[in-house]
This record gives C-alpha cells, structure tokens and sequence, in this order.
C-alpha cells in the first residue's frame, strides 16, 4: 500500500507540474477582450490606410491629368511650324483722272 501511495504522490507532483505549465501558458493567451481590442485597432487601421489610399489615387489622377494636357497643349502648339505672318499690304492711294473737257459745240459749218 505504501507503493501505492507513493506512486500516487507521484502523479500529483507531476500533474502539479503540468498544471503550472498550463496556467503559465494561460496567462501568455489573449483573452476575449484582449480579442476584442485588436479587432477596433485592426479596422481603425484599414479605414485609415483605405482614406490614405483613396488620397493618393487621387493626387496620382490629377498629376496625370496635369501632366497629359501639358505635353497634349506643347504638342499642339508645337505640331506644324506656323507661317510668318504677312506683313499689312501698303496703302496705295489712286488718283482720279481729271474729266476731259468736250469740246465746245461749234457752230455747224454751212454748206
């Protein structure tokens, strides 16, 4: 009987062991609201990355478009070299000729 009182002994030491490895263990493990916690931070951070992301989408979409109507302007003004522009045509001035005076009307010879 004694025997068996010492292998009982024992047995509780080493499940008194395992059970303080266990309750070590317990102790390291998150719980509910520790769960709970992590789970606001993790959707503060994704609503704040998205807002971030939807930022910078829109600043790369307007310097694109900046970027697009100024090479598209340089290239349409630059395309086709444009002609000198024609210098003004001179003034020119044409005198009226002066009136040819008839004749007066002679008198008919007569015959």
């Amino acid at each position: 009987m004694e025997t068996r009182i010492a292998q009982l002994d024992e047995y509780a030491s080493d499940t008194r062991r395992h059970l303080e490895r266990i309750d070590a263990r317990q102790e390291k493990a998150a719980t509910k609201a520790d769960l709970d916690l992590l789970k606001q931070e993790l959707g503060t951070m994704m609503y704040r990355s998205g807002t971030e992301l939807i930022a910078w989408m829109a600043a790369i979409a307007a310097g694109v478009i900046i970027i697009t109507i100024s090479v598209m302007s340089a290239v349409v003004n630059n395309a086709a070299a444009k002609a000198a522009p024609q210098p003004p045509a001179p003034v020119v001035i044409y005198a009226q000729p002066a009136p040819v005076a008839s004749p007066p009307p002679s008198a008919k010879p007569s015959s």
